[in-house]
């Protein structure tokens, strides 16, 4: 199906690891049987666009809460569900987007 150009994603909450949105994207176009070395190319190719056209590029919308996949990390700021964070997750995620929010909003009203 890959050598097709097919490709598809299935999540399941409780069935597999949650993958991030990059890891999504490049699934059925990776570089070769690691997905490491496509991670980096794309996480690249994605930078190099948000310069090129000046947009903010955050890479994980829980990274002020740890690393996906660091559950000793990230767990004390998580629901149960293991997906959503809690109110402490929710504070620390403000808190870390909050500057970016702010330099959106700079952008945006200057451009006016």
């Amino acid at each position: 199906a890959i050598a097709a150009g097919i490709g598809m994603v299935f999540q399941h909450f409780k069935l597999v690891e949650n993958f991030t949105v990059l890891e999504n994207i490049i699934l059925g176009a990776e570089d070769g049987a690691m997905l490491r070395p496509s991670l980096a190319k794309a996480r690249r190719a994605l930078t190099d666009l948000a310069a090129e056209y000046d947009a903010i590029y955050y890479r994980n919308f829980l990274q002020g809460i740890g690393e996906a996949g660091d559950l000793a990390a990230i767990g004390t700021f998580m629901q149960s569900d293991g997906l959503h964070p809690n109110k402490a997750g929710v504070a620390r995620v403000v808190d870390h987007i909050g500057p970016y929010v702010l330099e959106l909003i700079d952008k945006v009203t200057a451009s006016e």
